[in-house]
Formats: structure tokens, sequence, C-alpha cells
């Protein structure tokens, strides 16, 4: 009676990101079992840079949030990579109020700064939507902010939430954040959100790294998509 009934029963299912590439992939892979599907901004092509994840950010930003804001960042990017071109990490130390200065001639360590001031501001737009893209960019356009390198130092430790974390500084360097993904106990911190096992998976199957090779970003250049390769295997070996 049951089996009756279901053959009746029609299905659809829905994802978003990650959850929508696998919604995306079973209707591909079974469609006698799902009528449709509604996949909201599902990656489904397998492939290791995605060049366009930080366009994408950065118009969001401008159209959201002004041009006034947008040159803001270019000009607080340049900056940053003049600062790193100068060997000045103890200026880059001061303004991100890092808990180890970044190894400017390391370009492991600089692509690992780099990367997370960039994504920080991706993952804000992703999450936050119109009003956070408004509300960071008051924040950045802030006058009594400083330079624009400080607009951004400053954002940034915003998201960071010092009382939240429970720290007292930000931890951007390669060597802090290598060691984490390297840990397979499943009460380490990495292991228990799944950063350990994501990034696994994207060096394995998906790529999906986003990185700053797209020419028309003001995000900087600083992490190519070698750096992610070289990452990967640093971390996780012959793969």
């Amino acid at each position: 009676m049951l089996k009756f009934f279901f053959s009746f029963v029609k299905v659809v299912i829905v994802g978003q990101l990650y959850g929508a590439s696998i919604a995306a992939w079973f209707r591909k892979r079974y469609p006698h079992l799902v009528t449709g599907v509604w996949a909201s901004s599902p990656r489904i092509e397998a492939r290791a840079d995605v060049h366009e994840y930080l366009t994408h950010t950065a118009q969001d930003i401008y159209i959201l949030g002004g041009q006034y804001c947008y040159n803001r960042i270019i000009s607080a990017f340049n900056q940053i990579e003049a600062m790193i071109n100068a060997n000045d990490a103890d200026e880059l130390t001061t303004l991100f109020n890092l808990c180890q200065p970044v190894d400017t001639e390391d370009p492991w360590d600089v692509a690992a700064f780099a990367h997370t001031v960039a994504i920080t501001f991706g993952l804000y737009v992703d999450y936050g939507g119109e009003q956070g893209v408004q509300n960071m960019c008051s924040m950045i356009l802030d006058p009594n902010t400083g330079n624009d390198v400080e607009a951004v130092g400053n954002f940034i430790s915003y998201v960071f939430d010092f009382e939240i974390t429970n720290t007292d500084c930000l931890r951007f360097n390669y060597e802090y954040m290598s060691n984490g993904l390297r840990q397979q106990n499943w009460d380490y911190p990495a292991t228990l959100s799944g950063a350990h096992q994501w990034t696994y998976q994207l060096c394995t199957e998906f790529g999906w790294f986003r990185t700053s090779t797209e020419e028309y970003q003001p995000f900087g250049h600083l992490f190519p998509v070698d750096i992610f390769y070289d990452m990967c295997a640093d971390v996780f070996g012959d793969l």
C-alpha cells in the first residue's frame, strides 16, 4: 500500500552553496527519484581556481556599499602589498593586532595572511547581505578609524571579536593554520568545526580555491592557485 502511495509523490530537493551542489548532482545521478531541484549558488564544476569569487565580492561591495568604500579597500590592499614588499612586518602586526608577525619573505605566510583578510570580506558579504555590506562600509568609511589600512584592520578585528573568540590577538600565520588542519583528533578545533575534513575534500576532490588570480579585483594578488597546491601537499602529504 505504501509503495503504491509513494509512487505518486513528487520530490523536489533544495540546497544552498555546497548543499546546492549535492542537490544538483543528485538530480543528475538519480533523475528517476527526483522531480526537480532548486539550487542556490551551487558550484557544479570541480576545478582548482575559483578566481571569480573575489570579483563577485568586489562587485557587491561596489554596488551595495558605494564607490568610496570600494576605493578605500583597494587603497588598503595596495598599501598592505607595499608593506610586505618593503618587509614592514612590524607595522602589519600592529595594524592587524597579529599574535605573530607575517614572515614577509615566506610566500606561504604572506598568502595565509592576505587570503584570510580578503576572504573575511567575502564571507561577510556572502552572509551579511545588503545590510551587512552597508554596515561594513560604514565602518570602513568612519573618519575616526585612521588611514585606509587602519580602517581595514579595525574591520577585521570587529569580525574576529576578541571577547567572543576569547583571545587578544589574531593568528593569521601559515604555521598555525596548517598545524591546525593536520590534527585528526576529534577534540581538536579544526576537526570539531569540520575545517580539517572540508579542506581534505577540497584538496582531493573539488579544488574550489578562492584565489587572487583575477586581475580586476581589489584584494591584491598574493595568494595564487599554486599556493593552494603546495598547502594541500604540505598538510596532507602526497594525494
